[in-house]
């Protein structure tokens, strides 16, 4: 296994810097919300997400996932602790190369047996029929897995560390206007594992465990 504990190097170059919101969807929210929202897109997102039998990439609020055939790895800016965090700020890295230095692996060959040698596989698979629209600087994606789970997640995207929590704050205001409960939602992947992978899910949690208070 050409991987260890400390999988994820430090990342020298963001590309994007992702921060996003999750919300359930009560009657009459998504009437609020697109009052005034542009129509963006409408598609069918497949993902398969690779991890360690150990789930080291999940348990650490990272994902690596292959969408409609191209790896995208997220890494997160935001602390791990017990303390929820009110916002969630993602790294997003898109080229493989970069990709491979973050998780070590040195190997050449394709990118799935590259993975696959690292200790790696798949594991969760399923698609996502979203919705996307744009409202003022938010983008506003309605996602329905094909597992049952659906929610909204707001978005919005930085170039630069300093604008996070200007954008995170921009995010809970309008989302509070917009009368939106302000509650944790657990993300597409961890409701998969929750409902079909509770093996996993055990380790997940038991790996959450171990974060500091705050």
């Amino acid at each position: 296994m050409e991987t260890s504990g400390g999988l994820l190097r430090p990342c020298y170059t963001l590309a994007v810097i992702e921060i996003e919101q999750k919300f359930a969807i009560k009657p009459g929210d998504r009437e609020r919300l697109l009052a005034g929202a542009e129509f963006v897109s409408k598609k069918i997102i497949h993902d398969a997400y690779w991890d360690t039998p150990n789930a080291i990439l999940i348990s650490g609020e990272a994902f690596l996932r292959n969408r409609d055939g191209k790896f995208e790895l997220k890494i997160p800016l935001h602390k791990l602790t017990k303390e929820l965090p009110k916002s969630y700020h993602y790294d997003e890295i898109y080229d493989e190369a970069e990709i491979r230095q973050h998780l070590g692996l040195t190997r050449p060959g394709s990118m799935p047996d590259a993975l696959r040698r690292g200790g790696y596989d798949v594991v969760a698979d399923f698609s996502t029929t979203r919705t996307k629209y744009q409202r003022d600087q938010f983008i506003l994606d309605f996602d329905e897995t094909d597992f049952g789970f659906s929610l909204v997640e707001i978005e919005r995207q930085v170039e630069r560390d300093d604008q996070r929590k200007v954008a995170a704050k921009e995010i809970v205001e309008f989302a509070k206007g917009m009368g939106l409960e302000l509650m944790h939602v657990r993300g597409k992947i961890h409701e998969f594992i929750k409902s079909r992978r509770p093996d996993l899910w055990d380790k997940v949690k038991k790996a959450w465990e171990q974060w500091p208070e705050h």
